[in-house]
């Protein structure tokens, strides 16, 4: 028992201690000498130091065991008062004086210290949890309220500006007044359901007609920096099983990150966003963002889709990031490639989203 990991203190039914290991003595800082002769009290802490022979004297008279044979854990008490956690077990044994008990004991110390680690790190990954929906949310809901508000601007200047009133303008300006804000409350519950990991509202669509709508809604943005958006939709494309909102989404990221490139780089290289469909092989469809900026440098594209890294000056980072998972949760790719000139010089670059008519197609690795 000297040579025993656990502390094992042996006490007799009057709890008075009759043997005391060397791991118990590192235990609890009593040498043997000093501990054999006592009561275990002076190993207890203060709730249950009084109690002791009340615990013994009731399971001598009555049986039954509330820690003998089951073990618990405990408030252990030090020789210089400091107080320390024990996981205890006691079992009980005959002797030709009586009944004695062997109490065994490790200290939890450790083992509370990590669990506290873990409940803190649990405690801050809910709390990055928070920060990147409530990001996410953030960011994506920005584009139809920005179209919200170009609208209804729209709408007032055709009320200022004319001395006829324009029902015809007008009501078409708040149509699409509804239609935003409609698609601000729709967007939000898409992040949602993409952050707790849940699957999108699947059906067959159109990609043409998505991206028309969306180069409809891009061309808001990018008109007020005199650059235009031209859609090369592939006729021949096949329907494709997808959540549109969410494809939509993504498209509408792409377009809007051109547009900031091509911004901060000027129009020197065009002025022009190209967006493009068409047919790959094996049951695919590929859609194209091509800008006219000053394409990725090496270090920027090496974090791209990484939550909250961003060469924006005021960028949450996240779009790239959830434009991948919304990406990867259809079974799809997003790629990218600087696009470059006969100089070896890049020219803006290309962002293609590419998906399996039947989402539930993979990719091979050799694809």
């Amino acid at each position: 028992m000297d040579t025993a990991v656990d502390s094992i203190v042996v006490a007799n039914r009057f709890g008075v201690i009759q043997y005391f290991n060397r791991a118990a003595e590192r235990l609890f800082g009593y040498a043997e000498n000093e501990a054999v002769g006592h009561t275990i009290a002076i190993l207890m802490g203060p709730t249950d130091r009084g109690r002791h022979r009340e615990f013994i004297d009731r399971y001598l008279a009555t049986g039954e065991k509330r820690i003998i044979g089951i073990g618990r854990r405990v408030e252990g008490e030090r020789k210089d008062g400091t107080s320390v956690p024990i996981s205890l077990a006691v079992s009980e044994f005959e002797t030709p004086d009586g009944p004695c008990f062997a109490g065994i004991m490790r200290d939890m110390s450790a083992d509370l210290e990590t669990q506290e680690l873990r409940e803190r790190l649990a405690h801050t990954e809910r709390l990055s949890a928070m920060a990147e929906t409530t990001a996410a949310i953030a960011h994506e809901v920005n584009q139809p309220l920005t179209a919200t508000a170009i609208y209804a601007q729209t709408a007032r200047n055709i009320v200022r500006s004319s001395g006829e009133l324009q029902l015809d303008k007008l009501t078409d300006m708040l149509d699409k007044v509804v239609e935003q804000s409609l698609r601000a409350g729709t967007v939000m519950e898409r992040v949602q359901r993409l952050v707790r990991g849940e699957d999108g509202n699947y059906e067959t669509a159109d990609i043409n007609a998505l991206m028309l709508d969306v180069v409809g809604l891009a061309r808001l943005h990018a008109r007020s920096h005199n650059i235009a958006v031209e859609l090369q939709p592939d006729q021949t494309l096949p329907l494709v099983q997808c959540d549109p909102v969410q494809i939509q989404q993504v498209v509408l990221n792409l377009i809007r990150n051109a547009v900031d490139a091509m911004v901060e780089f000027g129009s020197e290289q065009g002025n022009e966003i190209g967006v493009s469909t068409q047919t790959e092989d094996h049951g695919r469809v590929r859609i194209d963002v091509t800008d006219c900026g000053p394409g990725l440098e090496t270090d920027i594209a090496e974090s791209l889709f990484t939550p909250f890294h961003t060469s924006k000056a005021r960028g949450f980072g996240v779009g790239l990031a959830i434009c991948q998972t919304i990406v990867l949760n259809h079974n799809g790719r997003l790629h990218y490639h600087n696009n470059i000139d006969g100089n070896g010089q890049a020219r803006g670059a290309t962002f293609s989203v590419t998906l399996p008519v039947d989402r539930r197609s993979k990719f091979d690795d050799q694809d």
